[in-house]
């Protein structure tokens, strides 16, 4: 009797390439209801194949090199970076993002 044992073993290659994460506008202070845009940039990648993957992601992030943000609340607060993968290569993560949300208080007085 003979036992056939079949293994399936992925390799994921880590090409030492670091991914540059910007945010437009340009600064980490945002407002309520405005719209930023985070951009992962991959030097040295070799072309546009790149697919990205995004921390955090429990926001159903975008796989492209974009992640815009309509209209932020206070639940998109928090640290981000991106990855680029293509076929069984992966980029380091990025470095981090820190998006806060500021308050604007009006008063009127009479």
């Amino acid at each position: 009797q003979s036992l056939l044992l079949f293994l399936r073993v992925t390799i994921i290659i880590n090409c030492s390439i670091k991914p540059t994460l910007t945010l437009q506008p340009n600064w980490t202070q945002i407002f309520r209801g405005e719209t930023v845009t985070l951009s992962c940039q991959i030097q040295r990648g070799g072309g546009t194949q790149w697919t990205y993957e995004w921390r955090p992601t429990n926001r159903n992030p975008p796989t492209s090199s974009e992640y815009r943000i309509n209209k932020v609340t206070e639940s998109h607060s928090g640290e981000y970076r991106c990855q680029g993968v293509r076929g069984f290569q992966q980029t380091d993560w990025s470095d981090v993002v820190r998006l806060t949300l500021h308050w604007t208080i009006e008063l009127f007085l009479f």
